[in-house]
């Protein structure tokens, strides 16, 4: 019977935050500047070179922050599934007290929830911006995803191919 909760709970966080994941992560894959991989293929670089060393060093930041918001998602429908099909947790506790009308206990948990996911938001936003510290916020707070990776497309395949003495200086395009 427990298992059976468990089974439940695993897939109500899988199915809502899986294809959501999925989709934004295509998103970042997506939004690599073109001209980044151009400039790998000028250097001569196979298409594995150009999937590891580019797109997905380029997509890198976008995709640690996307995985940020997702654990968010994953949090809320823990407590959605405890809801649904458990007998303990936040959840669980809140719909309990809902029916014998504590008011005080439901707002309470609303509380804690809240306190937790903030708290799970405030200690995950530094992983994602200290392993790149070429990030930079942009003036409308949205921060520029694909940091320098111009830099080190040059650097990795430089060292792989032997032609880092190659300017690969590319202009950033408006957007």
């Amino acid at each position: 019977m427990d298992r059976d909760r468990r089974t439940v709970q695993i897939a109500i966080i899988f199915i809502g935050t899986f294809f959501q994941l999925v989709l934004m992560a295509a998103e970042d894959i997506r939004r690599v500047p073109m001209q980044q991989i151009e400039a790998a293929q000028t250097m001569g670089a196979a298409q594995g070179e150009i999937l590891s060393l580019v797109i997905l060093e380029s997509a890198k930041p976008a995709l640690l922050d996307t995985l940020r918001v997702t654990m968010g998602w994953a949090w809320t429908y823990l407590v959605v599934a405890e809801l649904v099909a458990a007998n303990s947790g936040l959840g669980y506790a809140i719909l309990k007290a809902q029916r014998f009308l504590q008011t005080d206990k439901i707002f309470a948990g609303i509380l804690l929830i809240g306190a937790i996911g903030l708290a799970m938001t405030r200690r995950s936003a530094p992983c994602t911006v200290a392993p790149f510290p070429g990030c930079t916020r942009n003036d409308d707070g949205e921060g520029d995803r694909h940091c320098r990776a111009l830099q080190d497309i040059r650097g990795s395949i430089g060292q792989h191919r032997g032609a880092a003495g190659i300017d690969l200086a590319v202009a950033p395009t408006s957007s």
